[in-house]
């Protein structure tokens, strides 16, 4: 199979979800085609790397892959400039490949990379992935409204004309439905990790405290807010808190401490594994890359149901919310500090085996093959 992978960027040169899912991706992938097409972007004020910088940092070899980089466009301020610079960058991006885009078996658009390519005839099949569709999903504040106001356009035109879209599995599928009218086109392929992080062995806790992590960006849908409310709220109790990201310091809140922002994976490991329960009350999330990452240390998992969380999360390896309910945000830390957390930590780190990248990627590549033959694409 010759593929074509088109992203907004690649872990380590962009941060966030959607990169990382990239990196491991092209990882797998390269594995599994013949040849491998990758478009990606760095932000505009930073050099494009080399292809052999590209396949250094993410551990390929350049024999199979071809890479296209760019700046991505960072023009304007007014509402809706991301939109208009995605559309750019995905326009550029056609223009890179359209004189050989039919030499393509398979099209792969993550985001909104997609917008200029499911409008574009070609014979080779297209499938997108918006991956979490926080903009279908439950709001927290006036921000994030607006925000999702401004994407729910781009991204319906996406879900719609996309020959094939990927879901990463519950709720998700049914807000994909929803939009197409149908459950025809939806490929279900989870989010996941690379094997080297599944089966790592957890450090001996102190059973006397038990220790709380949170993993995010300080977005208001990441419930920090509820969080910081309930940690205000707990009195004398045998617990403490940690929170990695670019996270303010909130001062006068006991047994809390502030990381920041954590790039190094080993230490990052280190980190959870000195853990026992991961906080995730989010608003609305994808399948949630830090849930699967704290599984494979062996946490127990305080999450919302919301996006794909169910399909990692259940009574079996923690508790589950409403996105924005604070007093079962609170409930679920109590009761973490009155339970014995092994047969739900256990219980993490076998269910996070489930989710390995190389395992994904050959279910999705044989979902794409299955509907290929099907409809003589």
């Amino acid at each position: 199979m010759n593929l074509l992978f088109v992203t907004d960027g690649i872990a380590p040169f962009v941060t966030g979800g959607m990169q990382s899912h990239s990196t491991n991706m092209v990882r797998s992938l390269i594995k599994h085609v013949t040849q491998l097409t990758l478009i990606h972007c760095v932000p505009d004020n930073v050099e494009i790397p080399t292809a052999s910088e590209v396949c250094k940092k993410i551990g390929i070899e350049e024999e199979k892959i071809n890479i296209y980089g760019f700046n991505f466009p960072e023009k304007g301020f007014l509402p809706g400039h991301y939109v208009r610079n995605s559309k750019d960058y995905s326009k550029t991006c056609f223009q890179a490949v359209k004189d050989s885009l039919d030499e393509f078996d398979l099209i792969y658009c993550q985001g909104l990379t997609g917008s200029c390519f499911v409008k574009k005839h070609t014979k080779s099949l297209v499938i997108t992935n918006l991956h979490g569709l926080e903009m279908f999903q439950k709001n927290a504040g006036l921000s994030s409204v607006l925000r999702s106001l401004i994407l729910r356009p781009i991204s319906r035109i996406i879900i719609k004309h996309s020959p094939l879209t990927v879901s990463l599995g519950g709720k998700l599928t049914d807000i994909l439905a929803k939009i197409r009218g149908t459950n025809e086109g939806i490929v279900v392929s989870y989010n996941g990790l690379n094997s080297d992080w599944v089966g790592h062995k957890r450090k001996n806790e102190d059973n006397e405290v038990t220790r709380f992590l949170f993993v995010g960006r300080n977005e208001r849908r990441k419930g920090l807010y509820e969080i910081m409310q309930v940690i205000s709220e707990l009195d004398s109790i045998n617990a403490r808190f940690t929170f990695v990201g670019p996270i303010p310091e909130t001062k006068g809140l006991p047994n809390v401490q502030f990381l920041g922002e954590i790039k190094d994976v080993e230490r990052l490991r280190e980190i959870y594994s000195e853990h026992d329960v991961l906080l995730c009350p989010s608003w609305s999330e994808g399948m949630p890359t830090v849930i699967i990452e704290a599984m494979s240390m062996g946490l127990a998992i305080i999450s919302t149901r919301v996006g794909a969380v169910e399909e990692l999360v259940s009574g079996s390896n923690g508790w589950l919310m409403e996105p924005g309910a604070k007093d079962e945000l609170k409930q679920a830390i109590l009761d973490a500090l009155e339970t014995n957390l092994d047969a739900k930590k256990d219980f993490s780190l076998e269910h996070s085996k489930k989710f390995q990248f190389d395992e994904i990627v050959k279910n999705l590549l044989a979902q794409v093959s299955g509907l290929r033959h099907k409809n003589r694409v």
